[in-house]
Parts: structure tokens; sequence; C-alpha cells
């Protein structure tokens, strides 16, 4: 996923092996650009390299080198070729075709070859006084600055009469290799030809530098890195409401196996191949990530503002909690958190110090916490406090997460509490946060959970009435005419999952495969009304088992609503101290007892089986021998 460190991490690989002038880095998103910096153009320069160390190639943003469109059509994309072809054996095929200065010497193969044949004469290298036409395409600027007599001045001069300009002679170098030495000995062997046998030289050099070169990168190491966005569900979720942990272990489950199948949207099955079986899968940031990386930008801000100003700078814990709460988003990365370290908290910095530096009594250290939308600054002097000054804090999230004691936050949390007892009643599982007041544009609250379940009938079963317990919640608490709208999602949430199994896992009355409308042209079932009808009967015995719940839950509700009602959030501890508090014995049993165990009913399936037929093909035990007194 994005922001969690793959390309900082090879950097420093590469930096701390102190092997930064064998490193080169490619961005796959600007691939298709061939400019100077191309693959085979950076990678010829390689090779050309005196260094004792093999390469290191780092191909990054590699999901845009993709060769499957997004619908599923073949992309025609000639610079990616190279770096498929260095992925397969570690080797690179140069075609002529990539060097400008290969077809500049087919042209003066051409010129030359006309020339002489129109009775130009060369020896010693150097062009006849008579020939001035072919001296005048050669330095036409100084034939058109001088008048005709000049001219004859000009190239009565044997130093003149050369028969390559300074364009032609940095061709010859640059397509020799400067095999032949610099100019003036490139110049001295030509000086040695007549016109023939330069012709030879240029067909020579033009047969050495046409023939294809395969550079050995084998020995080296290359790092392919990008995002698959298709692994980390919910990666477009942006909400800084989410919490890390469930992300965290949701990522922690992914495998080599899903990882492959991603990468077939992007690319062919032979190219994914080629990525081999060495890849490095990354979970998200758990909280504990979070906070590390905090510590340590915290510590980094200590250390540059005693070695710049002398002066001790101490975070108190709440600047911690302010920079976690404004800057985790948790699918996505680091950035959002680094960003708001940079603008939040370092660009007040330097005010907090010019106010010390200015204060007549010499400050020694400077404590800095978070109050109320303010960071406050204490000057102390050693243990004595000079000012305590409050400075405005930048927030863009944290203010959307406090607790407003309104209608809208009381109705969220009867609906959130809902959603959570119905959860813990139907899964056995407690939620990681029940939020009443959230941050997203367009969400009031949210409940944040680990989702086990396998797709089945009876997780289904399970799935819609946790779905629509937020509406029965609030129908029970605040009476049919004062439900809200809030449910909306929800209900079309449950009705998609509902019709989804029904019509096409067939969880219905057929094990059909059933159009999505009755117009569809295509190979499904269409007529489906019986279906319809069922997943509506399905979907209203859900609603009542939800009502069922809350009415035998009611005080659970009804307090952890209040909490709810008063603070923001309510975190996996407060949740499972209310419900010890007050949830039903059947509630509290329940806990981590749901869900079907497949593995376990398979093997006792298994053994029942076995048990069955040792049983069946036991032989009889020998009859007792009968007692000679009957």
């Amino acid at each position: 996923m994005t922001g969690v460190g793959k390309t900082e991490l090879v950097k420093a690989i590469v930096e701390n092996l102190d092997l930064k002038d064998v490193f080169s880095s490619f961005d796959c998103g600007e691939l298709d650009w061939k400019g100077s910096e191309s693959i085979k153009n950076v990678l010829s320069n390689f090779s050309e390299s005196k260094s004792s160390n093999p390469p290191i190639f780092l191909f990054d943003e590699f999901q845009f080198a993709r060769s499957i469109s997004r619908d599923g059509e073949e992309i025609n994309f000639p610079e990616s070729r190279a770096l498929w072809q260095l992925l397969d054996n570690g080797t690179l095929t140069i075609h002529p075709e990539w060097y400008y200065h290969d077809r500049r010497v087919k042209d003066l193969i051409i010129e030359l070859s006309f020339w002489l044949k129109q009775g130009v004469i060369i020896e010693h290298g150097i062009v006849s006084e008579k020939d001035s036409k072919y001296l005048k395409t050669k330095f036409r600027e100084k034939s058109k600055e001088l008048s005709p007599a000049k001219w004859k001045d000009f190239i009565s001069l044997p130093k003149n009469r050369f028969p390559f300009n300074e364009e032609d002679l940095f061709v010859l170098e640059e397509a020799s290799q400067y095999k032949y030495g610099d100019r003036t000995m490139l110049e001295s062997r030509i000086k040695e030809m007549n016109g023939e046998q330069i012709l030879g030289f240029l067909k020579e050099l033009n047969e050495e530098i046409t023939k294809p070169r395969t550079l050995d990168f084998s020995k080296g190491l290359i790092f392919v890195v990008g995002n698959l966005d298709e692994v980390y569900h919910d990666s477009k979720e942006f909400s800084p409401d989410l919490s890390p942990d469930v992300f965290y272990r949701n990522s922690q489950r992914l495998t080599l196996s899903q990882v492959k199948k991603a990468l077939l949207n992007r690319f062919r099955p032979e190219q994914i191949a080629r990525l081999g079986n060495n890849h490095i899968i990354y979970p998200s940031l758990n909280t504990e990530a979070y906070r590390k990386i905090i510590d340590l930008h915290l510590k980094e801000i200590q250390i540059r503002v005693i070695e710049k100003s002398g002066l001790k700078i101490e975070f108190d814990p709440s600047i911690s909690e302010w920079i976690f709460q404004e800057g985790v988003v948790p699918t996505q990365g680091v950035r959002p958190l680094k960003s708001t370290i940079r603008y939040g908290l370092e660009g007040q910095i330097p005010i907090v110090l010019l106010d010390a530096l200015s204060l007549s009594e010499t400050v020694d250290v400077i404590t800095l916490k978070y109050e109320e939308g303010n960071f406050c600054a204490e000057f102390w002097k050693p243990t004595k406090l000079i000012l305590s000054k409050p400075y405005r804090a930048t927030e863009k999230t944290k203010p959307y997460k406090e607790s407003r004691k309104d209608d809208l936050q009381a109705i969220t949390a009867v609906h959130e509490t809902g959603h959570a007892i119905v959860l813990i009643d139907q899964l056995g599982i407690l939620p990681d946060q029940v939020i009443s007041v959230a941050s997203e544009s367009g969400t009031e609250g949210l409940i944040n959970f680990e989702s086990r379940g396998i797709i089945s009938i009876d997780y289904v079963k399970r799935r819609i009435p946790i779905l629509l317990a937020g509406f029965e919640a609030e129908k029970l608490i605040f009476g049919k005419e004062h439900v809200t709208d809030g449910s909306s999602d929800d209900i079309q949430r449950a009705t998609d999952l509902v019709m989804k199994v029904f019509k096409h896992a067939g969880f219905g009355p057929e094990i059909l495969h059933f159009a999505l409308c009755v117009d569809d042209y295509n190979y499904s079932y269409h007529d489906f009304n019986h279906v319809e009808n069922e997943a509506k009967e399905f979907i209203e015995k859900s609603k009542k088992r939800a009502q069922t719940i809350l009415e035998r839950e009611k005080p659970l509700l009804l307090e952890m609503a209040a909490k709810l009602a008063e603070y923001p959030k309510l975190s996996t501890k407060e949740v499972s101290d209310l419900v010890e508090k007050f949830g039903s014995i059947e509630l509290i049993s329940g806990l981590e007892s749901k869900g079907f165990g497949y593995r376990n009913s398979l093997l006792e399936a298994i053994e029942s089986a076995r048990s069955a037929r040792k049983k069946h093909h036991e032989k009889p035990s020998k009859k007792a021998a009968l007692s000679p007194y009957l």
C-alpha cells in the first residue's frame, strides 16, 4: 500500500552499503517518455561504468508499467520491453536504433559516397582545392560569411580542407566510443587516408556500432516497488476515523497467492512469472507503529532545536496524542502524518524559539503541551516558570472529532450502539471502536471491527441484522415517527448483499445464476421474481432478529448510547465494561463462541466416518465354548 516506506527502505539499504555510485532509480510512470533517461540509455551508461560493484536498480511506481488495461485489453508499451527482458535473465540487448550517432554515421557514408562518385579527391585526409562545392556543403556558414575571393583564400590553406566539420567529428567520436583517442588523434588517423580509405573506415565503424550489444546485469540487484490497491481492501477509504489496528490485522492476512491474482489485473501471466516469488508484502501501519514514528520525529525536532539554538525543548504526551488524532489516515500510511508534523508543529517552533530568546531572563527549557486548540509553551529557568504562552494550533481534522453533545450526536449514538450490540450478539466479537462523532464529511458515526466471516448462508444471516440494527435502534428509542434517514446506506448494503448471494451464489431457492435485469442479454436465468420475494422475506426475518436482540438488550442500548452521546467514541475496553455491567447473560456468554468452525466440522465428520467404517468391518468375536455341563 502507499506511504509505508517501501522506496525509503531501498534507498536506506543503498546508502548504508555505500553503493550510491552504482544505484539508479526509475519512475515507471514516466517510462513512456523516450528521452535521454530511457531505460536502455541509462543502463548502457551503467555497462560502461568502471565500478567493481554490480549495479542496483529500483523500478518504482511499478503499477504504472501495466501491460493490461482496466478493460482487460493488452497495452502496447514498447519502452517496458527492456524492463521485462532485464527482469527475465538480467541481460539487455541494445539495438542501434536507440542511438542518434548510429544514424548519423550512415548519413556520412551516403554523403561521402555521393561526392566521391562526383569526382571529389581526398588525399592524406585533405580535400582537393578544386572541390570547392563539397567544401561549401561542409562549411556552409563560413562560405556564406566570406566573399568569393576570401573563400578562395580560405580553402587555399590545407588545414581548412579537412573532409569533416565539427559536428561530424563529434558524431565519429561518440560512435567510436573514443576508441581512437581524443579529437586530435582521430583527426590524425583520418589524415593518413585517401577518400576510399575514409569511406571504408566509416563503413567499418558503422558495421561495428550497428551490431546488437548485450549488457549483462545478472549479478545486479533489482528492486521492483509498487502499490497494489487491489489487495488492500478499503484502500480508497480516506477516513481518519478508521482504526489502524483493524486495517493492520486485515493486511497481515494477505498472501502471495492473493498478490499474484491481483497482479493479473495489470500484467500478463508470463510477466508475473518473471517477478518471481521474492515478494515483500507490506502490512499497513498499526497504532504502535504510528506512535513510534511520532516519537522519532519529535526526537529529531529536539535534536535540531538544541543544535541550532542551544535550547532544550520537551514535548508533553498531549502533543503526541494531538499529532496522532490530527494526522493518522490508516489507508494512506505515513505521508499525512509527516505533513501534519510539518505544518502543524514544526511551523510553530521558530515562533516559540523567537519568543524564548526575546525574554529578559535566560530560558533553559521549553515545555510544549496541547490544550483545547492551542499549543501552550512554558518557558523555564531551570525550575522557575518564567512565562506560559498559548499558540493557536492549525487543525484540519481534530475539531471534527470532538464531542458536540447535540441532537445529531444523540441520534448517531443510538444508531451506532444498535450496530455494536447486534454485532456482539451475532458474531461474538467486540468492536475496536464505536464512534458517534466522525471527522469524515458525509459520515456521522461508525463502528470499527474485524470481519472474520467467510461468506456463507450462516454468515449472511448474522450480517444482515447487524446492518439493519441502526435503524431498529432508532425506532426502539425514538419511535417510528422519528427514525432518521441515516440508515439509507445500511439498507442499500443489506439489500445488495442478500440479492447478490441469492442471485449469484446459490443461496436462494435454486442453484442458478440470475441475470441483473430482465432485459439483460446474457446466459443467466431471467425469471427471478420468486428469488427477489424470498430475498425480501429473508431481510424481513433479519430485521425481526435485530428487533428481538435490541429489545432484550435495551438496558445496554441506553447506557452505551448515553456514553456516546457524551463522548465522541468508545474503545473496546469501554464497550466490554458496559457489556459486562448491563448486557444479558445470553449476550455475554455468546462472546467469542459464534461462528462455524469449518475445519473442526470436517475433522469431526472424518472421524465419525472412520468410526462407522471400522465398526462395520469389525469381525465378530468367536463364540464362547459351550459348557460341558450343558
